[in-house]
């Protein structure tokens, strides 16, 4: 009798600490939310006001105002798709001397925006490239430049991608939205 208390006990504990498989049952395009997710007024700066009313491409992302200068960066869109590695940013120091650090344009691109592979035949095959069964996935159709990590100078070589990601960001897979070429994937596991 005890040894089946003690097997039921163990049961229930082992069944107690098991979480709930998280179930997903559809796909979450990710919304190209053009707004800007940071208040660039903040600066102060009348200069990055106009240069940001010039340029409707560019998303603030993030504003940060300190007492020697503020620094403002964010994404860059062309036809309202997300250029993934891409971003802008501007600094100044506290007499507003603006200054550039990233480039700030892109386009036009000499690839039609129109994908020839679905999101659901995109999602399939990068359930092939990296594990998602514990994650929601979503989705979305963006431009990345192949060529980003390699050292300066080098030359942009952009293409249409399908962008396929867990919930948390992780795992993730760029694949090519015409070839299904993958250009970057990561499991989200850090040594």
């Amino acid at each position: 009798m005890k040894k089946l208390i003690y097997i039921l006990l163990l049961l229930i504990l082992q069944s107690a600490c098991k979480k709930d498989p998280k179930v997903c049952n559809n796909y979450t395009q990710l919304i190209t939310n053009r707004n800007n997710l940071a208040d660039p007024k903040a600066t102060g700066s009348q200069a990055l006001l106009d240069t940001l009313a010039k340029h409707p491409e560019y998303q603030v992302t993030q504003v940060d105002v300190e007492k020697y200068g503020w620094m403002v960066n964010g994404n860059i869109f062309y036809k309202n798709l997300l250029i993934f590695n891409c971003r802008f940013m501007f600094c100044s120091d506290v007499n507003y001397n603006v200054t550039t650090l990233y480039p700030l344009n892109a386009g036009p691109f000499n690839f039609s925006l129109t994908p020839s592979i679905t999101y659901l035949d995109a999602i399939k095959f990068a359930r092939g490239q990296e594990n998602f069964s514990k994650t929601c996935i979503s989705y979305r159709l963006g431009i990345y430049d192949i060529n980003a990590g390699q050292p300066n100078p080098h030359t942009s070589n952009y293409k249409l991608v399908w962008l396929v990601q867990g919930d948390s960001g992780y795992p993730y897979v760029y694949l090519d939205a015409n070839t299904m070429q993958v250009y970057d994937k990561f499991d989200g596991i850090v040594f």
